[in-house]
């Protein structure tokens, strides 16, 4: 697993499981596959980085494929836990959804990276792309989108986080939520994370 812990929201039925395919993987053979049929949140989660000021992150992105979904914006996000003002407390969550990464929601912000695919591999660039504040309304309800460059010079001391080790965890890949529309299924592989120039590349494959 590699720091990599698996996490559901209370009374989720939904899995997260590793498995071969869909083939071919962006590394390897296999992903970890989210199986998402009731709106709850399920979670890999890595408290690994617990600690690491967001400034030093010099890499971040993961690839994704959509089996099933019943909503264009559906998709497998990621989610980081962060303390704004270096006083060990979470203050809210930064996330990135794949369904912002294009049209209306990027002009002048940041390069579209297009609009999500079925049955086909995409590669998301974090640090390329726009974020918005989870603890808030969510940009198609008025949430502000802001870049990764933005928030670091506006929070210089930002650093991700984890309050409760058994919670839902610093760094996490999620699928499923409230605003999700039906049963969700859908795979991810290749997160990349890089530490002031050294990248670790996390290969998810099926048992």
């Amino acid at each position: 697993m590699n720091g990599w812990v698996k996490h559901s929201a209370v009374g989720a039925t939904g899995t997260t499981t590793f498995v071969n395919g869909p083939s071919p993987a962006p590394l390897g053979n296999g992903s970890v596959e989210f199986y998402c049929p009731d709106k709850k949140f399920i979670r890999l989660k890595n408290d690994k980085y617990v600690g690491t000021l967001v400034s030093v992150i010099t890499e971040l992105s993961y690839s994704t494929y959509i089996q099933k979904r019943d909503s264009t914006v559906d998709n497998i996000f990621v989610v980081l836990q962060i303390d704004i003002d270096a006083d060990g407390i979470v203050d809210y969550p930064l996330v990135f959804t794949p369904c912002y990464q294009t049209g209306h929601f990027i002009t002048g912000l940041a390069p579209d990276q297009g609009a999500t695919k079925i049955k086909t591999w995409q590669t998301w660039d974090l640090l390329k792309g726009v974020w918005w504040k989870g603890s808030g309304a969510d940009p198609d309800n008025g949430g502000l989108l802001f870049t990764w460059a933005s928030f670091i010079k506006q929070f210089p001391k930002a650093t991700i986080m984890d309050n409760i080790p058994t919670g839902p965890g610093s760094i996490r890949l999620g699928g499923g939520s409230p605003v999700f529309s039906g049963v969700f299924v859908g795979n991810a592989d290749k997160f990349k994370i890089g530490i002031n120039g050294l990248t670790t590349t996390y290969d998810f494959e099926g048992m």
